[in-house]
């Protein structure tokens, strides 16, 4: 698939996809793929894409199971600020609520 797309900050390009699945997070709908230019694991966020033209070609894809931790994976890297969250709460409150949180 080529899809054009626009970042946040204005810069406009095409890539060369394999799409696996769409996602929502957080009220935001996302194309999870596989970038050619890249050869790597991409996440666009659909409102952003300009255009879109569709190949013939089957693309392979990661099982269904996986598809939404890939997206949490690929969305919590490139953060340009080191954070720390202190949550006051039983972790067995939140953990539902943190996929990847990790006891203490």
């Amino acid at each position: 698939m080529r899809l054009g797309y626009r970042s946040e900050a204005g810069s406009e390009w095409v890539a060369e996809v394999d799409p696996w699945a769409v996602v929502v997070r957080h009220g935001r709908w996302y194309l999870l793929c596989h970038s050619h230019a890249a050869n790597a694991r991409r996440a666009y966020r659909i409102d952003r894409v300009r255009g879109s033209t569709c190949s013939t070609k089957p693309s392979p894809h990661p099982p269904t199971s996986t598809r939404s931790p890939l997206l949490d994976e690929h969305l919590a890297v490139g953060w340009e600020y080191a954070v720390e969250v202190v949550i006051d709460a039983p972790l067995a409150t939140v953990a539902p609520c943190l996929p990847r949180a990790r006891p203490a």
